[in-house]
């Protein structure tokens, strides 16, 4: 008798069930919340990141631009520079080569233009016009031979003969494009500057 009243209190009764079933079920409810709110703060804590991610990237850019724009400028300032010289290093070249068969004919006053030393080297100058063109003669068996204006008329008379040089040399001034630059030129211009010397026939 007492074992039978035993197991009858052991077994659970319908309303003990249901109890059981609604505590299960909120106690999955819960679990499922937690849960969710845990993954939504993941969520947001990952897009918090992301967005610390581009705005830092955004200030990066921001401050490498204008030193990336100003390298570039200066390239090309570099590049001008160079064009300039070339251009120039040749125009001396062809007025020395001139010059070296007709010593006497330096600019318009000794020989109307463009038979002269000093308009072939302007011609050849493609590009702005030159700030000056000088031309010396250097007379020959010297070590370090000083340079007589050709544009002296004694000058001419006694340095335009044979075995002498005559030394053409041409200059340019341009401002720069870089920011700033002009601060480190002499009269914010940037001085090119080309020498040619050849032997006179």
């Amino acid at each position: 008798m007492g074992d039978l009243f035993f197991f009858r209190c052991a077994q659970v009764s319908p309303i003990g069930q249901a109890l059981a079933g609604v505590v299960v079920t909120r106690t999955k409810r819960h679990a499922a919340r937690l849960a969710t709110a845990g993954g939504a703060r993941r969520c947001t804590g990952v897009g918090q990141w992301a967005r610390r991610e581009d705005g830092q990237a955004l200030v990066e850019f921001a401050l490498i631009v204008p030193l990336l724009l100003l390298v570039i400028v200066a390239m090309a300032d570099f590049g001008i520079a160079y064009q300039r010289y070339t251009q120039m290093t040749n125009a001396v070249r062809e007025g020395a080569r001139y010059g070296s068969t007709y010593p006497t004919r330096i600019n318009s006053a000794n020989n109307a233009d463009p038979e002269n030393v000093n308009a072939r080297v302007r011609l050849d100058a493609v590009g702005p016009a030159l700030s000056s063109v000088r031309v010396n003669y250097l007379e020959a068996n010297l070590a370090n031979p000083t340079p007589r204006d050709a544009t002296v008329t004694s000058n001419q008379t006694a340095y335009a003969k044979a075995g002498n040089g005559i030394q053409v040399i041409a200059t340019l001034s341009y401002s720069p494009m870089t920011p700033f630059a002009n601060t480190l030129f002499p009269g914010g211009q940037v001085q090119v500057s080309a020498t040619s010397v050849m032997r006179i026939e």
